[in-house]
């Protein structure tokens, strides 16, 4: 199993970052397949071989993924383009 762990920050409001987060949650669904469970500022992402929460704090968002044995292949590629979109939507 391989692990992500990333804490980006950002000055954004809350609303903003909301906005973001659940954009990117989206997009995981769409393109890996995960399914995203929101509870206000956080959320949980389990999908085949994936799991993982996403918190939104002040000033910064943390995010932690498991990846199953599978999945462990891409993870240069799923934290590239976690860490692309947060810059993209969140600097």
């Amino acid at each position: 199993m391989a692990k992500i762990k990333i804490t980006h920050k950002h000055t954004r409001s809350d609303d903003e970052v909301v906005e973001a987060a659940k954009g990117l949650a989206e997009r995981l669904e769409k393109e890996h397949g995960l399914i995203c469970e929101w509870s206000d500022y956080s959320a949980t992402m389990k999908g085949k071989g994936v799991s993982g929460r996403l918190l939104i704090a002040p000033g910064r968002i943390d995010i932690e993924v498991t990846l199953g044995l599978a999945m462990s292949l891409f993870k240069g590629l799923v934290e590239r383009e976690m860490r692309d979109y947060l810059v993209r939507h969140l600097s």
